[in-house]
């Protein structure tokens, strides 16, 4: 068959080549046809041939905690760029799994060349390395200094800088949303929204961590609220993580904006703390505004909340909607605490941060602050 005799003659170059280090490098791991016992799968069939048979369903448990120390998400993350390789390899007759870092360096290269973002190489990396570690490869080929230096390249070509990230809001801007949700007689749904604006402002909530909250997930107490949050992307064991809010001097502030609304919502200790309701056009004078038993979808209170600050800024809704975003709470209360000088430990453990190289993109240097290193010069 053609392939067969390509990939013979690619063989004989390779037995000719002196040095067994490339012999190693590209020998025929690399043009050899792809095998399919040569898997992840596969590598666990092995392994129930070489085992005694008694421990059969110990290596079942024990294959189940090898697969589980991956989050299910980063899994479903990497799998349509592993099918990616999977095709690349085949179209070419080279084995994908174990593969030679050869190999995985031209594939980055060729998805380096396609990429609008070097996030795109990164993930198609770490899906390689994710497989073959999982299938018990000791030195997983993404780590040989050809693939580090096509990563290094991609990251230096395509940038790492996300377009369009959304502004921070300051605390004069959040301030002045939450009196004006609370102006006059306000009813359960804009002490709602206050509450979400401030407690998200305070706590650098991220939307899916408000959104699984419940109403026993809040612990008030005279001088600070205790908000337990189930799930957040620093906490890998699932251990739950707790934030604390001080009280602060005014209503405005999240431990009253807590006490105040979930005294007069009056919900069960199961159902979201902050729930959906029966549109977000409702206004004072329509209809009683009904509350379902799901958490706040986030298009509506994104709608909800770009509409205020629309309104407190004095801009249009396209330069709102272009400049801001939910986010844009978690990323102001960030840069308002990091301008403040606060340690930088616990202000990375209160905002759920991996490393310091998560935490500082959302932390936008203020004017005066900057201004503080020539200060330091003393002219």
């Amino acid at each position: 068959m053609a392939g067969v005799c390509s990939a013979g003659v690619l063989q004989g170059r390779v037995e000719n080549t002196p040095d067994t280090s490339w012999t190693m490098l590209i020998g025929c791991i690399v043009f050899c046809p792809a095998r399919p016992e040569l898997s992840t799968a596969g590598a666990w069939r092995w392994a129930t041939m070489a085992i005694d048979p008694q421990d059969a369903e110990l290596l079942v448990e024990t294959r189940r905690m090898v697969g589980g120390s991956r989050a299910v998400s980063s899994l479903g993350q990497y799998q349509g760029p592993w099918e990616q390789f999977v095709q690349f390899c085949g179209g070419r007759q080279y084995a994908p799994l174990p593969a030679s870092p050869l190999v995985v360096a031209m594939f980055l290269t060729d998805v380096a060349k396609r990429a609008q973002s070097y996030a795109v190489v990164k993930t198609a990396s770490a899906a390689i390395f994710t497989h073959h570690e999982l299938a018990g490869v000791v030195d997983p080929p993404t780590k040989h200094v050809w693939c580090k230096g096509v990563r290094a390249a991609a990251k230096r070509q395509l940038g790492v800088a996300v377009k369009n990230r959304k502004e921070p809001l300051g605390l004069e801007t959040v301030q002045a949303i939450v009196e004006l949700q609370l102006c006059g007689a306000p009813r359960l749904l804009e002490v709602m929204v206050a509450t979400y604006v401030m407690v998200c402002f305070t706590g650098f909530l991220r939307y899916d961590e408000v959104q699984r909250l419940l109403v026993k997930d809040v612990q008030l107490y005279d001088d600070r609220a205790e908000v337990f949050l189930s799930k957040r992307k620093n906490d890998q064991f699932r251990e739950g993580n707790v934030i604390v809010l001080a009280a602060g001097t005014s209503e405005a502030y999240p431990v009253r904006l807590l006490r105040r609304f979930l005294q007069e919502a009056a919900w069960g200790s199961e159902m979201p703390l902050f729930r959906d309701w029966n549109g977000h056009q409702a206004r004072r004078q329509g209809a009683p505004i009904i509350f379902s038993t799901a958490p706040v979808s986030y298009e509506k209170m994104q709608c909800v909340v770009l509409k205020l600050v629309g309104k407190v800024l004095g801009l249009p809704e396209t330069t709102v909607k272009a400049r801001f975003g939910l986010h844009s709470l978690r990323s102001g209360g960030a840069t308002m605490v990091a301008a403040a000088g606060v340690e930088e430990r616990l202000f990375q453990a209160h905002g759920g941060w991996r490393s310091q190289e998560a935490m500082l993109p959302y932390v936008k240097e203020t004017s005066r602050v900057r201004l503080g290193v020539t200060k330091a010069l003393g002219y």
